[in-house]
């Protein structure tokens, strides 16, 4: 049997795979599609293992309205550059 931090980390880790599988997608697959991780976990080594797997950023609960507002609006403009740069 599992405990609530168990279960969270699993979860997590399956986040995180999940974003990788998302990233080895070619482009016009949706394998650069803008994404953020959110979570409970507000560790360093948790937002280094969200970046590498290919999150354009980190966020944790509890999450206030003002910020992710900022952050996708950030996310959705990283996007759009790389796709200026590519046409």
């Amino acid at each position: 049997m599992f405990s609530s931090a168990e279960a969270a980390l699993e979860a997590m880790k399956t986040g995180l795979e999940f974003m990788r599988r998302v990233r080895e997608r070619p482009v016009e697959k949706g394998g650069l599609i803008p994404a953020i991780a959110v979570t409970a976990y507000d560790e360093d080594f948790a937002a280094v293992m969200a970046r590498a797997a290919g999150f354009a950023a980190y966020l944790t609960k509890p999450i206030k309205f003002v910020t992710l507002c900022m952050l996708v609006y950030h996310v959705a403009g990283i996007k759009r550059e790389r796709d200026d740069s590519a046409a």
